[in-house]
């Protein structure tokens, strides 16, 4: 945000006291981290996963789990997980699981429709 606005601190506006950097923004700020948790505790229910950001963040090491579908809803709940953080962009208080569900939710009901289509 800082080199778009250079009124704008470079620090991590949940008030980490970090420098706000993409990987921070999305995964190491310490505010972010029960969320994660909560996140790959409710995946882990389906899948068996390593909290990593290189799955959560960018989707590499899906490999892991074989079947094509269920990828394809692990990247969904990724997607969703990843969308509730960008709600909630410069607020200090993270997303809640319940609201990534909530997202989960919204994503079905989209693709019920378009296989509907």
């Amino acid at each position: 945000v800082a080199k778009f606005n250079s009124s704008q601190s470079s620090a991590c506006w949940r008030e980490c006291g970090e420098q706000a950097t993409h990987t921070l923004i999305f995964w190491e700020c310490p505010i972010l981290v029960p969320y994660w948790t909560n996140v790959f505790g409710f995946i882990n229910t389906i899948f068996q996963v390593p909290r990593d950001p290189l799955i959560a963040i960018l989707g590499v090491k899906t490999d892991l789990i074989k079947s094509e579908k269920r990828r394809y809803l692990l990247r969904i709940l990724l997607v969703a997980a990843k969308k509730n953080i960008t709600i909630k962009w410069l607020q200090r208080r993270p997303p809640a699981l319940d609201e990534c569900l909530r997202t989960v939710r919204e994503i079905y009901e989209m693709e019920k429709i378009t296989y509907s289509l």
